[in-house]
């Protein structure tokens, strides 16, 4: 309910933003742009205040999130005593001592513990006042929504009920050819009224045009079928209704009403604009002596507030007559700056932007930023059993697997009784809201937009259905499992055995510097490995990916391929003048990890891998290769077991062929 509220709030404010906007640069662009323009502009307010679409970053998007984050860190701590129950991490004898007692405590989440919360009747008291303005808001929009349609609905019937037909086929004839000379297509019923004050047009689909007689002088009656005509065209009828509705849903709002009012005069100026833009001096002149004749035609009822009339007021006639006298057909130069001016707007309307309700019931007011549960969120038993950790307070089995994970990549790493949630590359501090149902276990994860945490660590329950979101949109992530044997010779049988401590570029001591891959691999397990193999993927200094020939020989100008260029003692042994590939190009690259077995707990160094491809062909002789990002594919223990990674290709498909950050390049290996 709360999410409604604050959409409809944010909406207003980007729609009040853009309207004081519009309502100052008036005076400006009033004698200088056309009236359609400035009639129709207004539609970009309409849909910023009826459509809840916005960018990711929004200047009220941003606020509202900010505000509602600001709320959650404020009333974080200030629910009712904590209750902590133990993760797999967490020690047995710790659970009866206060938060604050418990070595590591901090904001309620010691080792892993989650804090159960118990709403207090003040802190319900801003969730029933949101409840409470959102049915007053409900409530009278949709009370102001049914009169408005009353109110026409009855005007309507009563114009109706008095109507005469006109039979004068002069008239007719005159109505057919200017029908056509509007391009109106279908019929358009044509009455008088002596009860109405002035022409109007009535209709959405059928439309009526309303004459309080129809004795006028042949140049009034054809101007003012013509006006008429003009705003249905247009759809006019459509575009004030829009415009209720705005008003309807934003009652609460003062300036829409001045929306609403700067609309209906911006219709008649562009409805006149249309209908003399192609009238010469005297025929302007004719169809302002038709709007002065309009106000004394007939009756005394005023038209209903979605009708379309010829005349309103004396002030606005008097604009109107001003405005077609001066009337000057625009210049390009005009039609440009309306352009760059139009792109500005809706830019502009983009960016205030509103909003965004997250789809999956967690809102910035309902999220965790200290393990603590929301208490307005009706949550199931395992999302109660969720909690937000540091490194510090796991164990260090589940730590190892951490330090083996690639940033930019969303994991959910397997315990003996919980699953562990983890991310790094985080730019900002975040906030958390978990929610179960049939469907099993959603954790959104939202980015606050300030601090510096580096990474996400949430605990949940072992054994359910799992979804994470992150900023309102569903993520993948990679399963990381991790099991044990018992006994003093107990092996790792679910890995990871081997991580890539660094792998960069470097060059030989001799004259032509030839660019090989530094590969070096530390053993995480208990057995010897006596085979990895490591896949490469290579990028510019801008971070874009190379697809290369990676196994490819030096040509010699003589044509000899082979070890051309290289010598221990600075001999140059041929001028090379390209590559003879032995493979085709691609982005991955798959390579030895180790020339030799490596013992538990050892690193090797791999650099026997030359970079002929990428180095040649360019300007000055200058390597394109700036950063290699590498992941273990497979590998074979001393004793032939043979374990594949379960990540690689995962790892591939995120990273192959795909620009990569610089700061996650320069970080990939930290």
């Amino acid at each position: 309910m709360n999410e409604l509220l604050k959409t409809i709030l944010s909406l207003s404010l980007s729609g009040s933003l853009l309207i004081l906007i519009f309502l100052l640069c008036r005076p400006i662009v009033r004698d200088r742009l056309s009236k359609q323009w400035q009639y129709y502009i207004w539609l970009v307010v309409i849909f910023r205040l009826l459509l809840p679409f916005t960018p990711e970053a929004s200047l009220v998007g941003n606020l509202f999130q900010h505000v509602g984050a600001a709320a959650v860190l404020t009333d974080a701590d200030s629910y009712a005593e904590p209750n902590y129950m133990g993760l797999d991490e967490a020690e047995s004898d710790d659970h009866d001592r206060p938060a604050a007692e418990q070595p590591g405590a901090g904001g309620g989440n010691y080792a892993g513990l989650k804090q159960e919360t118990r709403p207090g009747v003040f802190h319900m008291a801003p969730q029933n006042a949101a409840a409470l303005c959102l049915s007053i808001w409900l409530i009278v929009a949709v009370g102001l929504l049914i009169r408005k349609v009353t109110i026409y609905q009855s005007f309507v019937k009563y114009i109706k009920a008095g109507r005469v037909e006109i039979s004068d086929m002069a008239l007719w004839e005159q109505i057919g050819s200017l029908i056509e000379q509007t391009g109106v297509r279908g019929a358009v019923g044509l009455y008088t009224n002596s009860l109405i004050s002035s022409p109007l047009l009535i209709g959405f689909f059928r439309p009526c045009i309303m004459l309080p007689s129809a004795e006028l002088p042949d140049s009034d009656f054809q101007y003012t079928i013509l006006h008429e005509l003009t705003h249905y065209k247009r759809r006019d009828m459509f575009y004030k209704w829009l415009v209720q509705i705005s008003i309807c849903l934003h009652w609460f709002n003062p300036l829409v009403y001045l929306m609403g009012r700067e609309i209906n005069r911006a219709c008649e100026f562009s409805c006149d604009e249309a209908v003399i833009k192609s009238l010469d001096k005297d025929g302007r002149r004719a169809y302002g002596d038709t709007l002065l004749n309009a106000v004394n035609l007939g009756g005394t009822y005023k038209d209903s507030l979605a009708s379309v009339t010829l005349n309103r007021s004396a002030e606005l006639l008097k604009e109107r007559l001003d405005a077609i006298m001066h009337y000057r057909k625009k210049s390009k130069a005009t039609a440009v700056i309306t352009g760059i001016l139009t792109l500005a707007l809706l830019y502009g309307a983009s960016f205030t932007g509103a909003y965004a309700a997250d789809l999956h019931g967690a809102s910035p007011a309902q999220l965790n930023t200290q393990g603590t549960a929301a208490p307005d969120v009706p949550i199931t038993d395992s999302a109660e059993d969720v909690s937000r950790l540091t490194k510090e307070l796991v164990s260090g089995d589940i730590l190892s697997m951490i330090t083996t994970c690639n940033p930019g990549i969303w994991y959910v790493i397997e315990g003996t009784e919980y699953q562990y949630i983890y991310y790094s590359g985080l730019p900002h501090n975040y906030a958390y809201q978990p929610q179960s149902d049939t469907n099993g276990l959603s954790v959104s994860v939202f980015d606050m937009g300030k601090g510096n945490v580096g990474y996400v660590l949430i605990a949940v329950p072992r054994n359910v259905k799992l979804t994470i979101f992150y900023n309102s949109r569903e993520v993948s992530y990679t399963e990381k499992t991790k099991q044990f044997v018992d006994g003093s010779d107990s092996a790792i049988t679910g890995g990871p055995y081997l991580t890539v401590d660094s792998c960069s570029i470097q060059y030989e001591d001799a004259p032509y510097r030839w660019p090989f891959v530094r590969l070096i691999v530390t053993n995480n397990s208990d057995r010897t490995i006596s085979r990895c193999d490591v896949g490469l993927l290579a990028y510019d200094k801008d971070g874009q990916p190379l697809e290369l020939y990676w196994d490819a020989r030096n040509v010699a100008k003589n044509g000899e391929v082979g070890s051309i260029g290289f010598s221990t003692d600075g001999t140059d042994y041929g001028i090379v003048t390209g590559i003879e590939p032995n493979s085709p190009k691609s982005y991955q690259w798959l390579t030895s990890g180790c020339y030799e077995s490596i013992a538990p707990g050892k690193s090797s160094e791999t650099d026997g891998l030359h970079l002929f491809d990428g180095w040649w062909d360019q300007p000055g002789h200058i390597h394109k290769v700036s950063y290699l990002l590498a992941c273990v594919k497979q590998i074979t223990f001393e004793d032939g077991t043979v374990w594949n990674n379960p990540e690689y290709e995962n790892w591939y498909t995120t990273y192959q062929g795909v620009p990569v950050d610089l700061d996650v390049a320069k970080s990939y290996y930290d």
